[in-house]
Formats: C-alpha cells, structure tokens, sequence
C-alpha cells in the first residue's frame, strides 16, 4: 500500500477534531502534525522531516477541499493507494 503525505497550504476555517474519516473511503484524515506521522527512513538527520499543524479554527475549509478532491476519483483507487491523508499547514524536509 501506498501512503501519501498531503500538504495544503492554505488559509483556511473552523472546527474541532484533528481527526476524521472520510465516509465514502474510510481513509482517514489527519489535521495534526503531532506523534509520528513519517517513515523512519524520513526521520534520520539526513532528511529530517517536520509538520507544522494547521490551527483548528482551519480544519473545516481544508477537510471540504479534500473531500472534493477524493470525490474526482473510484472508490477501489482509493483504498488501494492511501490509508491515511495528513492536512498540514507546512511541510520541511532535507534542512
């Protein structure tokens, strides 16, 4: 299985769970950046990966984005590719 680490860097609007899952799928969808949400391999010096969370009041606007995105594409492509999407405000890695 693939898994895929999604960034959106928008400003975005409200509400509370840094969790969901979406409905038509079951992929769960991850507004948090806490505990560990890379591969080993991406926590070595060397790439040294870090998520910086958006602020809850943005998680509203950013789930409807996604959710529309997942809606462009066959359910059964979907379970076969992710497991989990993370929503994060930045993504840094390899400094």
């Amino acid at each position: 299985m693939t898994s895929l680490i999604l960034a959106i860097t928008f400003t975005l609007s409200s509400f509370a769970q840094k969790t969901k899952i979406d409905q038509r799928s079951g992929v769960e969808i991850s507004f948090s950046a806490e505990g560990s949400i890379f591969t080993t391999s991406w926590n070595l010096d060397k790439i040294n990966a870090q998520g910086i969370s958006f602020n809850k009041s943005e998680y509203a606007k950013s789930e409807r984005i996604l959710l529309s995105a997942l809606q462009k594409y066959p359910v059964p492509i979907i379970k076969a590719n992710l497991k989990k999407v993370y929503i994060l405000k930045s993504l840094y890695f390899m400094n």
